[in-house]
């Protein structure tokens, strides 16, 4: 595997995804034990889902659709995150599939007056992991919010973007087609997501080679686009993300700038978004975690190397692809769980102390070091015979996001 490295800086303000804790009351210890076998016993892990998706639609009046919105999940008691814009909705909630059906069909009839179809939704309905209890996969609570974008990318340069069709989407039986039938260094895969989703997972072929942008936030983008222009010109561009809405605005981005006078040199020779992305893709060709040996098994045609990193309280989804790419930041070694056998919603997992940013750390390592909001005196200090840990950053000693660089990868394998 051959890694070039590249980076830039134009005063990047660090940034990490958070997860949100439920506020909870103070039990005595046989109080929780009782109410955890109690969920344990109750939740069935096959009646949840996770659903899933986004929608560019008109919401002409967003405080009303908040209302509306909090008054069907309340009544289906459905918890997750939902925004709003006058631009469309972005959703991701958990309950019961017969109620995630129900606000679907709800949502279309009232919600959007009939003139969007559940069809349309194209909701992804995501399995729950089988390896954590079904109650801690589940969100906690509700959070409405009416937001100026679905996704935030454009700053006042790029307002034209609403006004220009996104790139061609390609369903993953057409985007896995057009990969394997593609010449070699004809092409070239566009990761859209942040720096701790790739680490996990990326798209890989041995024809087409694979830009991992690596970026802390989705507004950092364009800079990188701008930055590794000569590397796309002349090729076929295959973007992908999570579940395609980032994709929606970026391919838009990267149509605005191949027309504007800082491209340079050939065009693109064509645009494409996988539609339903990573998660529909893994769907058709990727493997059941509990079913597969992730090292060694899976679908030798999926071109999705690794796990596919998810905003719920799974983190990881069960559908993946082929073998493990994710490395522990410190020894190296093959490692994917940035929550070491716990579940996500244990705030288990270990951050950069400067940066904040999810890393990899493996179980051999992990007491070695101290991550950001941990003391040597804290509750999560390890049992362990080191008398000094030493401070967990992003690149290993120091943290790399220091000075706001952005380093991108062209994988070519």
């Amino acid at each position: 595997m051959k890694v070039a490295n590249g980076s830039t800086s134009k005063g990047m303000t660090p940034n990490a995804h958070t997860t949100g804790v439920t506020p909870w009351t103070e039990m005595s210890s046989d109080e929780v034990a009782s109410e955890e076998e109690e969920a344990s016993i109750s939740l069935d892990h096959d009646k949840y889902n996770i659903l899933l998706f986004y929608l560019y639609h008109e919401i002409s009046n967003t405080d009303d659709h908040l209302a509306f919105q909090r008054n069907l999940c309340s009544t289906l008691d459905l918890n997750g995150r939902i925004r709003i814009s006058v631009e469309g909705l972005n959703v991701v909630l958990s309950g019961t599939i017969e109620n995630l059906k129900e606000y679907e069909k709800q949502l279309c009839k009232d919600g959007l007056n009939q003139e969007i179809d559940v069809k349309s939704l194209d909701s992804k309905y995501c399995r729950l992991r089988k390896d954590l209890s079904a109650s801690s996969q589940l969100f906690g609570h509700l959070s409405i919010k009416v937001t100026p974008d679905l996704v935030t990318l454009e700053d006042a340069r790029f307002k034209s973007l609403d006004e220009r069709s996104a790139a061609v989407h390609l369903s993953p039986s057409e985007w896995h087609e057009a990969i394997l039938n593609s010449e070699k260094g004809d092409g070239i895969f566009i990761d859209a997501r942040n720096i701790y989703e790739s680490k996990v997972g990326y798209f890989a072929s041995d024809n087409v080679p694979t830009l991992l942008t690596n970026t802390r936030r989705y507004s950092q983008l364009p800079q990188v686009l701008n930055d590794v222009a000569p590397a796309l010109a002349g090729k076929h561009l295959y973007m992908y993300c999570t579940g395609g809405v980032r994709c929606e605005k970026l391919s838009k981005y990267m149509k605005y700038l191949i027309d504007s006078e800082e491209w340079k040199g050939e065009k693109p020779k064509g645009i494409y978004q996988l539609h339903g992305g990573i998660q529909r893709y893994l769907e058709q060709y990727g493997n059941d975690i509990d079913e597969s040996v992730v090292n060694e098994g899976g679908d030798s045609q999926c071109l999705f190397k690794g796990r596919n990193f998810v905003f719920d309280q799974r983190r990881i989804d069960p559908q993946v692809g082929l073998g493990t790419v994710g490395k522990c930041v410190l020894c190296h070694s093959l490692h994917s769980d940035y929550d070491n056998g716990k579940s996500p919603n244990e705030n288990n997992e270990l951050r950069c102390c400067r940066c904040r940013v999810l890393l990899l750390v493996c179980n051999s390592c992990r007491d070695r070091v101290l991550t950001h909001g941990e003391s040597e005196d804290g509750e999560r200090k390890a049992d362990t015979m080191v008398n000094v840990r030493v401070k967990l950053f992003c690149g290993g000693e120091k943290c790399v996001n220091e000075g706001n660089v952005l380093e991108y990868d062209l994988i070519e394998n």
